[in-house]
């Protein structure tokens, strides 16, 4: 799966959103696939989705702080690399190296947007026994609205 191009809820979960704030960024928006019981929903729509709901006049304070800090998570998650021509420049030698270096960059970022999303799902899945972990090793800094919710 190419992992910059889609998201499911419960990676919207794992970058910081609740159950019900992925509900509704997700409900006017088409699942593209589903893996196991879990949908698949492009990335793109979800930040549209996110967009639009910002701009409804009636959402909580803390509600928009969610929403705008999981938007830059998600715009980084987006693959932005543009190919570039390596083969005009007047060097030979250096436009081979040039296009080698930019191939590793390209997969080198293509893995960091793998890990993270892997890192969301995975927080997104098993938050409350992160939480509970931390609270038990007293780890972390767990507010009160998270041990009550747990």
């Amino acid at each position: 799966m190419d992992y910059h191009q889609y998201i499911t809820r419960i990676q919207l979960k794992g970058h910081g959103l609740s159950s019900y704030q992925t509900k509704v960024v997700t409900r006017n928006i088409v699942a593209i696939d589903k893996e196991n019981k879990t949908n698949i929903y492009l990335l793109p729509d979800a930040i549209a989705s996110i967009k639009a709901y910002l701009a409804k006049p009636k959402i909580t304070e803390k509600t928009r702080q969610s929403l705008v800090a999981v938007l830059p998570k998600l715009i980084q998650q987006l693959n932005n690399i543009t190919p570039l021509i390596f083969d005009n420049g007047t060097d030979p030698e250096l436009s081979k190296l040039s296009k080698k270096l930019f191939m590793q960059v390209t997969k080198t970022e293509q893995s960091l947007i793998k890990a993270r999303a892997q890192v969301a799902t995975v927080q997104g899945k098993y938050k409350k026994s992160i939480i509970n972990l931390q609270i038990a090793c007293g780890l972390g800094n767990t507010s009160k609205s998270d041990r009550e919710i747990y």
